[in-house]
This record gives structure tokens, C-alpha cells and sequence, in this order.
């Protein structure tokens, strides 16, 4: 790769700004976690909760979760017999909790935006959890990226605002209330081996932590959750290291929860490796993932020449 002199320095002087300023920032991250463990108020323990993507992996497991403390859950998914299978579930779970299921594609952007609305005015929602998210365990070599690129942008960047925003203005006027979306931990950096999958979760990421500080100072809360690969029906084929299981991530989203967190991730390792992929230049970034990785693996790739 041919490295333009110009922007080499310009990395150089970004990464040593970086150095100097990156124990600053840490400083006020800690004494901001230690004033927010001194707060003496209350946990939160939503009542009324609205999921999507609930016929399966997280969003199944999170209404499980969340059925426990016999809240009354909204429950959104593409399948009916599905949604009435998570609805058995969280029943044997606890016959007090009371489910709501709405059958709906959240591709179709008319009729969910409807459903949601609807919800969003007649319905008492404290906690809206935005787990639905699409990626295809062969996204690497696509038969039709154009497609999947659609997909991806339908679901993951507006399928996430669609559920969202609706709930924004209610909330805001009364001072209180939860979003929480699942964005993943490749959605806080990209290593190249599904550019749209990665694109899409970093896109939507950008958006959110760009409406954090405006919410926060309105009294709502929104958290972004960066799990690794999950061991879902999405992810089957995947080859990747610190899978985790689903159950296992919603009990930490909902403690994060309690105490609105505005970033839950788990592996940590696996966060860190993303977080540093964010602070280094793309051109050092782009090098040295070109001088790492075998020239043999992208020959297959849709983005190949």
C-alpha cells in the first residue's frame, strides 16, 4: 500500500494527541463513575417493556429475563407462532407476567412505525429494548451484496430508529423512561470481514451516541450494549473466539439496566480490541490489517477485484 507522506504525519500527531490527552479523558471518567456510585437513588426496575426481535436469540432472552419481575411485555417479531411460543415461555417463567405480542416485519417500515406509535401513545412503556439486527453467517461473499446491504440498513440502522424515536417525545415531556438498543461489539469499530454488516452497527452507533447527551439531560436514559457473537441461529457458521450465550447477556444487560449504564459490553477483551481499533488512524489501521491478514482470504470476498 502506497502511504501518503502528508497524512502519515498527520496520524503521527494524531496518535500523540491520543497519548497526552487519553489520561485526561480517563481521569473524568473516573471520578464521573465514582460520583454515580455515590448517588444514593433507587435501581431502576422497568414494569412495561417493549422488545423487538423477541422471537429469538437476545430479544427472546430478554423477555425471558424481564419476565421474571412480572413486567408487562410487548413483544415484537416477524413470526405469530413464534411470538405465541416466547409468550408460552415467559408465561412458564411467571404466570403473572403479562405478554402482548404484535406480528409484524420490521422491514416494513409503514406498518411497524404504526404499530409502534401506537404502543408509544396508548400504551404506559418505561423500557423499549431495540434487540432485532440481521447478519447472515456468509455476509463475507454475499450472492447479491446490493441486497444484503438493503437488508442490513433496513433493519440495523432503521429498523433500530423506528422503534426508538416514537417514544422519544413522551418521554422527554415526562422526564423519564429507558431506550436501550443492541448494537454489538463490531459496531464500535470495523476489521473488514463484513464491511456492511459493520457499517450498518457503526452508522446506527454514531446516531445514538450523538442523541445520549440531549436525552440524558431530559431525564432519559439510553444505553448502548456491545455484546460479542452470540450463540444464535444468525451466527451459525461463524468461526469466532468468546461466544457467549444469550442468557448469559441478558442478565447483564438487565443489571446495567437497573442502574442506566450507557454502555454495557461483554467480552471485555473483545471490547477493548474494538475501542482501540477506533482510536488508531485508518491508514496505520488499514496497514497493518493488510500486512496481518493472509492475501488469500479476501480472494473470495465480494469486495475483491
Amino acid at each position: 500500500m502506497h502511504l501518503n507522506w502528508k497524512i502519515a504525519v498527520a496520524d503521527a500527531i494524531q496518535m500523540a494527541l491520543y497519548a497526552v490527552l487519553a489520561p485526561v479523558f480517563l481521569v473524568i471518567y473516573i471520578v464521573q463513575l465514582f460520583l454515580r456510585y455515590l448517588d444514593d437513588s433507587k435501581e431502576v426496575n422497568a414494569k412495561h417493556v417493549l422488545i423487538t426481535g423477541a422471537t429469538s436469540g437476545l430479544g427472546e432472552a430478554m423477555a425471558l429475563k424481564y419476565a421474571k419481575t412480572a413486567a408487562t411485555l410487548h413483544l415484537f417479531g416477524r413470526s405469530e407462532a413464534k411470538l405465541k411460543e416466547t409468550e408460552a415461555a415467559c408465561k412458564n417463567v411467571n404466570r403473572k407476567c403479562n405478554v402482548k405480542t404484535y406480528a409484524v416485519d420490521i422491514t416494513d417500515s409503514k406498518k411497524f412505525v404504526s404499530m409502534i406509535e401506537k404502543c408509544a401513545t396508548e400504551e404506559k412503556i418505561d423500557l423499549v429494548i431495540a434487540a432485532a439486527g440481521i447478519i447472515r453467517s456468509t455476509s463475507n461473499t454475499p450472492e447479491d451484496p446490493m441486497a444484503y446491504m438493503d437488508e442490513c440498513i433496513d433493519v440495523n440502522v432503521k429498523g433500530v430508529m423506528n422503534t426508538i424515536l416514537p417514544f422519544v417525545p413522551k418521554m422527554k415531556e415526562e422526564g423519564k423512561g429507558q431506550l436501550c438498543v443492541i448494537v454489538g461489539a463490531l459496531g464500535n469499530g470495523t476489521f473488514g470481514s463484513d464491511p456492511i454488516y459493520e457499517g450498518s452497527k457503526n452508522c446506527v452507533r454514531v446516531m445514538l451516541e450523538g442523541m445520549m447527551g440531549p436525552l440524558r439531560r431530559s431525564g432519559v436514559s439510553l444505553t448502548i450494549v456491545s455484546p460479542g457473537y452470540l450463540h444464535t441461529k444468525m451466527t451459525k457458521g461463524k468461526k469466532t473466539f468468546m461466544m457467549l450465550e444469550p442468557s448469559y447477556m441478558a442478565d447483564r444487560i438487565f443489571e446495567g439496566l437497573q442502574r442506566k449504564d450507557s454502555f454495557i459490553c461483554d467480552p471485555y477483551p473483545l471490547y477493548l480490541l474494538t475501542a482501540l481499533v477506533r482510536i488508531i488512524p485508518a491508514q496505520v489501521f488499514v496497514s497493518v490489517r493488510e500486512w496481518l491478514a493472509p492475501s488469500k482470504s479476501d480472494k473470495s470476498a465480494w469486495f475483491s477485484c
